[in-house]
């Protein structure tokens, strides 16, 4: 099990927390050789055979370009991976922008629209307007309405898909839910509504 480094024994890192990837490149020839992340070389001390492993998911299976290299250049280095979260850096962030919209049709009137004319053309319906039914004229406003449905955009920056950042970050508020002390069963509830909701869930690739 791969855990993080702030709730391990260790002094520094070992490898329940860390993993050591190790890279030798050097270039002999007349061109300029590029140096892949498949390149790095993964240490077999790690908590198993999957983490540490570089993210390859271009055809040719060769990763990110690490370095350039002109002849004679040569490049050694040692690296420490390392498992943590946005909060404490944005290097963990497996996100580059998250955008979420609800109401589309401002049934709730949440928003108060400034126009100049016609609000309804001067401030078009999001795509979700579609997905729900719009205000009936002339209905009576309730009061105690609260939105149900959020809309939910993920952008990634490559290292997983939308749809698994969706669902590990579910995952994590599951456990954090049955952990926490005081306000469990309210939160287990609500992740259990997020659950349901992936069945909905529309995330764009």
């Amino acid at each position: 099990m791969f855990i993080y480094t702030r709730d391990c024994d260790c002094d520094g890192n070992c490898e329940l927390c860390s993993v050591t990837l190790t890279l030798h490149a050097r270039c002999t020839g007349d061109e300029i050789m590029k140096v892949y992340a498949r390149d790095l070389v993964v240490d077999p001390q790690r908590a198993n055979k999957w983490v540490g492993n570089p993210v390859i998911t271009d055809p040719d299976g060769l990763g990110p370009v690490i370095a350039k290299l002109r002849k004679g250049q040569e490049l050694r280095m040692k690296c420490i991976a390392l498992k943590g979260i946005a909060k404490e850096h944005a290097k963990w962030a497996p996100t580059a922008a998250v955008g979420f919209e609800y109401d589309p049709h401002n049934k709730l009137k949440h928003i108060d629209l400034w126009y100049e004319h016609d609000a309804a053309k001067e401030w078009p319906k999001s795509k979700y307007a579609d997905w729900e039914e719009p205000a009936q004229e002339g209905a009576p406003f309730d009061y105690d309405a609260v939105p149900n449905n959020f809309y939910f955009e993920v952008e990634s920056i490559g290292n997983l898909e939308p749809d698994a950042i969706i669902q590990q970050g579910i995952k994590v508020m599951q456990t954090e839910a049955s952990c926490s002390p005081s306000g469990s069963y309210r939160g287990r509830v609500m992740v259990k509504l997020m659950v349901v909701d992936m069945m909905r869930l529309r995330v764009r690739m």
